[in-house]
């Protein structure tokens, strides 16, 4: 405890001697943007911090976060002390769902200044996790918002059956995999969660294989049918505390031809 306050006392004292040396938050903290996004790059650190949405961000309905953002990787975190205000995600009233579709480092810190700002979005109720490797530390989810994993991902498994549904975690309702065996990421490529009636909205990246050409995607490992994303989507209801039945999921397949 000790160790804290002295830590956040040096905090106080370091921007205070700052701000009357004539630096600015501008100067001391500078942000840059990059398509939908306001990040932070810390010095001497191979990732930057996502600290908030540009004007084009606050007008998306869905936001797919990129494999990097100004160059680097990028975690949910903002390092940039007491001297400044957390990071914010904007007041985007129109936002719905954010999809990461690559590794997330979740930072210790993301809990105060990412799910606690959440809750200023009255739409936004899904965050889709679409990579097996996520970093993070004790996801607090806000009420009303779903985090959505591929079943792999955050396992409630229980004699072979399909996922326990906890609180606020959700599983992906629509999964396409690669289809071929020792495929990357346990064999999931892209991961949704699609409201009953609706159609897939976001068509991800053809997948790449070394070795192979991407055909397109079809509705069983044979790939004899080709999948039509003018399918409508129908969601089972599943309550908190079962299990989610065998048909549950929607599974699309990768066609492969071999170069």
């Amino acid at each position: 405890m000790k160790k804290i306050v002295t830590t956040f006392l040096a905090g106080i004292l370091v921007f205070a001697l700052a701000i009357s040396a004539g630096c600015t938050r501008e100067t001391l903290y500078p942000t840059y943007e990059d398509g939908f996004f306001v990040y932070y790059k810390p010095p001497k650190d191979e990732y930057v911090e996502i600290v908030g949405l540009t004007e084009l961000g606050h007008q998306q309905k869905v936001i797919v976060v990129p494999e990097t953002i100004g160059g680097y990787k990028y975690r949910i975190c903002d390092s940039r002390g007491w001297g400044v205000i957390p990071a914010r995600w904007g007041d985007n009233n129109t936002l719905e769902k954010i999809y990461f579709e690559y590794d997330l480092f979740w930072g210790s810190s993301s809990n105060r200044y990412f799910t606690g700002t959440l809750q200023k979005f009255s739409k936004l109720n899904k965050i889709i996790i679409n990579n097996q490797c996520v970093n993070y530390d004790n996801i607090l989810t806000p009420k009303n918002i779903n985090f959505v994993f591929s079943n792999e991902l955050y396992s409630y498994r229980y004699n072979e059956q399909l996922c326990f549904v906890p609180d606020h975690i959700q599983l992906a309702n629509v999964q396409f995999l690669y289809n071929y065996d020792n495929a990357p990421n346990e064999g999931y490529y892209w991961i949704d969660d699609i409201d009953d009636g609706e159609k897939i909205e976001i068509i991800p990246p053809d997948p790449k294989r070394e070795g192979y050409t991407f055909e397109g995607w079809y509705c069983e490992p044979e790939c004899e049918n080709i999948w039509s994303f003018d399918t409508t989507i129908y969601k089972k209801s599943v309550n908190i505390g079962e299990f989610y039945p065998d048909d549950y999921v929607t599974y699309v397949y990768a066609k492969w031809d071999k170069k």
